[in-house]
């Protein structure tokens, strides 16, 4: 791994230009070379890059403009090297500091890329570019708090709608409701998105009656709004006469059959018709609209299932049992952390706030931190594993670091157990289970955030992930158990409180029957299950998908041995 670019403290001075050369053949060159660049003729600007530096090998300018060109041309690794050897003879020069983090970015590398942002914004405070750059990679590494703190004078400045949209964003994110409604209020537009964004925000803190508002207000601004709906769908399909949403939804639809409405926007519209057919018992004309959300929602996916597949077979390939003990010492000692994770839709946010209701526990929510800290642990080096083990600690706010557990509910863990493994040897784990018909069923009917687990959206590469998820679980749950423990959905939901004993009892703590009471829990929720947690335990979810049993049989005679080998009695 390159090492970060960063210099000692205190400071130096800031360097925000370099003195122009003295040549003049040089300054022309190298303002033809950023012409080249901004145009990404990168060829070109190689050939004269290699002519000026011929002609002024120690001019620092030029050497800036070569680490520019490898980082454009994707070799991250030289570029940062480059770089670090110019900050070491320049150590507070701000141009070198916001590439070497670009290059630190582009390549994966988010904590190197701190560390150059957050020198470079202490030497430059009010430079809006870097702040902002400061603002996403904080965000990145899951600390909404410090990235709002960053961001807020930028947005008192700029007044954009965007900047503000973002830090309300970042603060609901951060749990401060409050902050996140009063800074949405200073947006100076009327718009359905925005009051769809701050029901979600109302609704994921348990205000559901304020919720409810919010969707009133955004029905008299744009009834037509996709987001809309299907946030109306989701959650509130029960308080609007259901037959009369079928007929607007139809309606919409027909309406922008021949415009250019987005993709994602015509599979919100048809998740909303699905579900809502679904609650009239129509089954065959909920089943036609989600195939078209999910084919709708599939052109924006871009995420290689087969890479995935590769990377974390990768990681348990490596991390055998025998190299996690011998790593073990460059981990973190804390016992804080418990991973739950599982296929989506598979009951994890049901463990989550049954451990989160737990007056010794606080959950995170799904953090999907380990992916973004992942290429910092490459080199294996002790220092590595420690920082990233810091990040995921500094992840968690102040007001829940001191309680005894902390609850990271995030899917991706599922692929990334190695390396939890890895940062917190002493971490407890919670693999969920659940049918794999109804697994199926539960994620492709549903939309999940931009980009955001797009295998649900085609029912090949759904299957694949569920055959391969079911196996990486195994695996990890052979090699550890008794680090991990696996739930069966079902089984939780037939008896939730022998169950629930015996999952917070894996993680450590003392029983408490507040974690019977998990639906009066406060904790922040912005899962898809969000409305669901409010409620008791039903048993109405298992088996659903036997209403489709003629439209998924195929999908049934896919995971016919994966259904074989889960509906044999337990031992």
């Amino acid at each position: 791994m390159v090492e970060p670019a960063t210099v000692t403290y205190p400071p130096p001075k800031a360097l925000l230009h370099l003195p122009p050369s003295r040549h003049k053949r040089v300054r022309s060159g190298i303002a033809a070379i950023k012409l080249l660049l901004r145009k990404n003729q990168l060829q070109e600007a190689a050939v004269q890059l290699q002519q000026l530096q011929q002609h002024d090998p120690a001019n620092v300018e030029i050497a800036l403009l070569q680490a520019e060109l490898l980082t454009l041309a994707g070799d991250h690794d030289r570029s940062c090297q480059l770089l670090k050897q110019i900050l070491s003879r320049h150590p507070g020069l701000v141009p070198a500091l916001a590439l070497s983090a670009r290059a630190h970015t582009a390549a994966q590398r988010h904590l190197d890329a701190l560390d150059a942002l957050q020198l470079a914004h202490e030497l430059t405070s009010d430079d809006h570019i870097i702040a902002k750059q400061l603002t996403d990679t904080l965000s990145t590494l899951r600390r909404p708090e410090d990235a709002a703190r960053i961001l807020a004078p930028v947005a008192r400045k700029s007044k954009s709608p965007a900047d503000i949209t973002t830090l309300a964003s970042l603060h609901d994110r951060a749990g401060n409701l409050e902050a996140c409604l009063d800074t949405y209020n200073r947006v100076k537009l009327t718009s359905s998105d925005l009051h769809v964004l701050k029901a979600g925000a109302l609704l994921a803190h348990g205000h559901r009656e304020e919720a409810r508002t919010a969707v009133d207000d955004a029905m008299h601004t744009s009834p037509d709004n996709a987001s809309l709906r299907l946030f109306i769908a989701k959650n509130f399909a029960d308080e609007f006469d259901t037959d009369r949403q079928i007929h607007e939804i139809e309606a919409i639809l027909a309406s922008i059959e021949d415009t250019g409405l987005a993709a994602e926007n015509r599979a919100r519209l048809n998740f909303a018709l699905g579900l809502t057919h679904e609650r009239t018992g129509n089954f065959t004309e909920a089943f036609r609209a989600i195939e078209a959300a999910n084919r709708h929602a599939a052109q924006d996916s871009s995420t290689s299932d087969q890479q995935v597949e590769k990377v974390a077979l990768g990681i348990a390939e490596h991390f055998t049992k025998a190299r996690l003990a011998q790593l073990a010492p460059a981990g973190h000692a804390s016992q804080q952390p418990v991973f739950v994770s599982g296929l989506p839709r598979s009951g994890t946010t049901l463990v989550e706030q049954i451990l989160a209701s737990h007056p010794d526990a606080e959950t995170v929510g799904e953090l999907e931190l380990i992916p973004q800290l992942k290429q910092s642990m490459v080199s294996l080096q002790s220092r590595d594993i420690g920082r990233c083990a810091q990040a995921w600690l500094a992840a968690v706010p102040e007001s829940k670091s001191g309680q005894a557990r902390i609850v990271d509910k995030s899917i991706s863990t599922i692929l990334n157990t190695g390396l939890a493994l890895l940062m917190f040897p002493k971490a407890r784990f919670v693999f969920v289970r659940r049918h794999p018909m109804d697994i199926y069923w539960s994620a492709f009917r549903e939309m999940f955030g931009t980009n955001a687990l797009t295998f649900t959206y085609t029912p090949q590469t759904l299957i694949r992930r569920i055959q391969f998820c079911e196996h990486i679980m195994s695996l990890w749950q052979q090699r550890f158990p008794d680090r991990i423990l696996t739930m069966r959905y079902e089984d939780l939901v037939a008896d939730t409180e022998g169950n629930a004993r015996g999952i917070v009892a894996h993680t450590g703590l003392e029983w408490s029957d507040d974690c019977l009471n998990f639906h009066k829990s406060k904790t922040i929720v912005r899962t898809a299950s969000m409305a669901q947690v409010r409620e008791p335990v039903y048993k109405s979810s298992v088996g659903k998908w036997q209403a489709y049993h003629s439209q998924l049989a195929p999908v049934k005679s896919a995971l016919v041995d994966l259904i074989a080998e889960y509906e044999k009695t337990p031992d």
